[in-house]
This record gives C-alpha cells, sequence and structure tokens, in this order.
C-alpha cells in the first residue's frame, strides 16, 4: 500500500530545492537586483564619507606639517637671535691682542697685513680658514695654525719652511739662486717659494732636472729623480761626514741615473736605488786613492763590479827664467 501525506506543508519542503517555476526564478531574480541596488547604493552613499574623512585626515596630516615646520623656523629664529646677543653684540668678544709664534726672520707686522686683522674686530667674524689660506701662500712658509682664545685672544703660529736645495729645470725656465723663477725644495720634496735670496739660500745646493711639474707652493713635487737626488744629498752628507765633501748639485739628464758633483770637483754617477750601498763602495774607493796619494776625478758606481774611475793628474810644473827677456815672435806668440 502507498500512504500519501495529507499535509500540503509537507509536501511544499520536499519539492522546494527542486521548485524551478517560473514564479520562483522571477523572485530570485529580483530578490537578487534588489540586493545589487542596495549595495550600489550603499556604496553611492558612503563614498562622500570616504572623500571627506580622506579630506580630513590630509588636512590634519598638513597641518601637522606647518606647525612642526613652524616650530623648527622658530627655534632656529631663536638660535640665531641667541647667538647675535651671546657673541655678534656682546662687547666682551671684541679682539683686544694677537699672539704671535712666527720665525725669528719673519715680520710680525708683515704677519698681521696678511692676516687682515686689526684690533676692535668682532671674534666670531674672523675667517680663520680665510686668514690661514692666505699666510700658508707666503714664502718659506710650512704650516700656519690660527685659533680663538676667548674671549679676545687671537693665537697665530706660522712655521718656516726649511729649504735642502734649489730646483732647476731649462725646459720650465726654473733657475737656481733666482727669487723670481727660482722654486726651494724642502727635505720631503714640498715646493717653497723664495721670497729672498739670502747667503744661507746661496749656501744650497742644486737639483737640475730634464722635465719636472711645478704646481703650487706647499705641493710635494711628483718625480722619482728629485726625489732620489733629495734622498742622496741626506745619505752622502751622512756617510762621508768627516771628510769634507758635500754635494754642490745633482744632475739628473734621464730617469734611470744621476750624476753628483762635489765640492772637491768630483763626479759621481749614481742609480737611483741602493744609494746606501753605493755610497760604502765610494768610501772604499776614497780611501784607497787617498792612500795612494790621488784625487778622484770620475766615478761610475751604477756598475756593481770593476767600478770605473778617474783621477785628477797634477800639473805639471814647468821652471820660468824672469832675467830673459822674450823675443819679439814669442812675445806675439805668448799675446
Amino acid at each position: 500500500m502507498i500512504f500519501r501525506s495529507s499535509s500540503k506543508k509537507a509536501r511544499r519542503k520536499k519539492a522546494a530545492p527542486f521548485d524551478l517555476s517560473r514564479k520562483r526564478v522571477v523572485e530570485s531574480l529580483h530578490s537578487m537586483d534588489t540586493m545589487e541596488s542596495i549595495l550600489a547604493l550603499e556604496a553611492r552613499t558612503d563614498a562622500p564619507k570616504k572623500r571627506t574623512l580622506r579630506r580630513s585626515r590630509w588636512g590634519l596630516r598638513l597641518l601637522r606639517t606647518a606647525a612642526i615646520g613652524v616650530s623648527i623656523l622658530s627655534l632656529m629664529a631663536f638660535a640665531h637671535w641667541s647667538y647675535q646677543r651671546a657673541f655678534i653684540e656682546n662687547p666682551d668678544f671684541v679682539l683686544q691682542k694677537v699672539e704671535l709664534a712666527i720665525p725669528d726672520d719673519l715680520s710680525g707686522n708683515r704677519v698681521l697685513e696678511v692676516a687682515d686683522v686689526e684690533q676692535g674686530m668682532n671674534m666670531m667674524s674672523i675667517d680663520l680658514d680665510g686668514m690661514r689660506d692666505r699666510l700658508a701662500a707666503m714664502p718659506m712658509v710650512s704650516e700656519v695654525s690660527v685659533s680663538r682664545k676667548f674671549p679676545d685672544k687671537l693665537l697665530i703660529v706660522v712655521k718656516e719652511s726649511r729649504p735642502v736645495a734649489w730646483m732647476a729645470c731649462a725646459a720650465q725656465g726654473i733657475e737656481p739662486f733666482d727669487a723670481e723663477s727660482g722654486w726651494l725644495l724642502d727635505e720631503h720634496g714640498v715646493l717653497v717659494k723664495c721670497a729672498e735670496v739670502t747667503p744661507r739660500l746661496t749656501a744650497l745646493p742644486v737639483i737640475s732636472v730634464k722635465e719636472v711639474f711645478v704646481s703650487k707652493v706647499g705641493a710635494m713635487v711628483d718625480s722619482a729623480v728629485v726625489q732620489a737626488a733629495l734622498q742622496l744629498m741626506d745619505t752622502s752628507r751622512l756617510a762621508l761626514q768627516g771628510q769634507g765633501l758635500e754635494v754642490l748639485e745633482v744632475v739628473a739628464d734621464n730617469s734611470y741615473s744621476m750624476r753628483a758633483v762635489y765640492n772637491n770637483r768630483m763626479e759621481v754617477v749614481f742609480g737611483l736605488s741602493d744609494l746606501d750601498e753605493a755610497l760604502m763602495d765610494l768610501q772604499t774607493i776614497l780611501e784607497r786613492t787617498r792612500a795612494d796619494g790621488k784625487l778622484l776625478a770620475t766615478v761610475n758606481l751604477r756598475v756593481r763590479r770593476n767600478i770605473p774611475v778617474t783621477f785628477y793628474s797634477p800639473p805639471v810644473a814647468r821652471p820660468v827664467d824672469l832675467d830673459d827677456e822674450p823675443s819679439a815672435g814669442e812675445d806675439k806668440k805668448s799675446g
């Protein structure tokens, strides 16, 4: 037997998931359109609110930034005002005294003139860097130190260059013992300008080079030959001390050797390296030739074995008879 439920409600529940009647479909579509319309309406309604909220946030951010900027400017203005009041407009910070630590042969008035300082200047308005550059550009100056000693004192320390040699270069028009075109070198090869040729400077040796680049006062000469020549003069002075031999000139005609001329007219050729060993060989040669009573003329120390040397020949003495009158022919020949 087949039992059928008499409840219409029960039958409806069972048929609901599979109810594809036109009425249900239309109701479902209508419900979906309504929801989309509601969402669209809500979106259109919320858009102005969001824009208003974004504008409000942007305005607050801008206001905060402006407030920070105004605060910074105010602090800067206050700091400047405080600086002006504390230092610039303060009568206590006025230059009253200048202490100079300078070489004996350098004029204090000349230093003050180049430094461009005078009594009554405000301490904070003094350009220390500019003053230092002007003083360092003076001839025979190697180092400058300028400092403030508050409240009213300025300290200027100038160290003099100690030149050890003149530099000569015909190609560049550099002549030794000349205040205008001459250049001096200190022990490190730093360029020093000569203000006045003094007896002390005329006694310095000369380094003659074929080519060299000269830039400015205080710059180091970038030349291996010049550096080797300076080392040779220093090493030779230490190695040959007590023998009365001093280097008068170092001539560098090429880039691999140099010729030193000593005060006894001896000329010695050196390489650019192994100067200590070469000077030891020269000492040995000098001792042997001195024992033989000979005077060295030239030595080539670039040769490590069988070093070639030459000697000065002593002048030959010739007797002269002062009683005999020379004949006309001899007188003419002598003339």
